[in-house]
């Protein structure tokens, strides 16, 4: 079974229809729910000032990465996964990728994310997130769907690479 289901999140409800999911898989599994969230790196980003006004930049970015730790912190206080073990981490890098190494780090054996945005660009962009990490990723990827008119979302595809 899954012991360890990896969710990552961006901060918005529809993604956020993923965790009902994980946490019923994490509860018949006896298994964990690790949160995610990804939070975007400036492409010139480093530890260190540049002293060319990046550290504005720099500032902005750690308020982001402190806002998602307590958007994870919420949710894993939540009903939903009352009585579960829940581990967050908020990481910064490109998505897909940063997605893909948490895996293998924090050795999931699911990855459960949900596909969605009603705008035709961004929702071009987050199923090519998504399956970027279903195509590439080394464990199961159960990728939810949001439907207009719908229930939240609806199981759309489970892909493994073994």
């Amino acid at each position: 079974m899954f012991r360890r289901i990896l969710v990552p999140l961006d901060g918005s409800p529809a993604a956020e229809a993923a965790v009902p999911v994980a946490a019923r898989l994490a509860r018949a599994s006896r298994g964990v729910v690790i949160l995610l969230r990804v939070v975007r790196m400036p492409p010139w980003y480093t530890d260190a000032d540049h002293g060319d006004g990046r550290a504005h930049d720099v500032d902005e970015m750690d308020t982001s990465a402190a806002a998602a730790s307590a958007y994870l912190a919420d949710l894993a206080r939540g009903d939903i996964l009352d009585g579960l073990s829940v581990f967050t981490a908020v990481i910064g890098g490109p998505v897909a990728a940063t997605i893909l190494a948490i895996a293998h780090e924090y050795h999931a054996d699911l990855i459960v994310l949900c596909a969605h945005t009603r705008a035709r660009l961004m929702r071009w962009m987050r199923w090519h997130m998504s399956t970027h990490v279903a195509q590439r990723a080394a464990v199961p990827v159960l990728l939810l769907r949001e439907r207009v008119g719908a229930p939240a979302v609806t199981p759309f595809d489970v892909r493994s690479r073994r």
